[in-house]
């Protein structure tokens, strides 16, 4: 029964996560100029292939199930990449909005994994936005 409910594995959760990690000590994506500039180099090159063949590059972000549910208070993995989207003038789209404004939750219980509604929540926004740029 313990474990059967969310909410009891999302309290047990949260509280594991303040004893290993202290309640004051705020969770940090620390990327080195040596990572950002070869994610720059990596994402400036796949534009070019992408371009060559006569399509668009377009990024599309995967929300983590830690900024979803609000499991620390890691910042968004995304905040940085975008940036560099912005400077290589390549599109993106973050699916955070959709996941957190959905219920029931979209990841498995003991997984960073999308369950069934995850996928579909993705799928939906995806080709919904592909639809609304590609429809004159």
């Amino acid at each position: 029964f313990f474990f059967k409910s969310h909410f009891i594995h999302d309290i047990n959760f949260r509280i594991s996560l303040l004893q290993s990690s202290g309640k004051n000590k705020k969770l940090q994506h620390h990327y080195s100029p040596e990572e950002i500039a070869i994610t720059s180099h990596i994402l400036e090159e796949f534009k070019k292939e992408v371009e060559v063949s006569g399509a668009k590059l377009m990024v599309f972000f995967i929300p983590s199930k830690r900024e979803i549910e609000k499991l620390d208070n890691s910042p968004p993995y995304q905040n940085e990449i975008v940036e560099l989207c912005e400077e290589l003038n390549i599109e993106y789209y973050d699916l955070a909005p959709e996941f957190q404004s959905t219920w029931p939750r979209a990841y498995y219980r003991y997984s960073i994994h999308w369950n069934a509604r995850g996928h579909q929540i993705a799928s939906d926004s995806i080709s919904q936005y592909l639809v609304e740029k590609l429809t004159p």
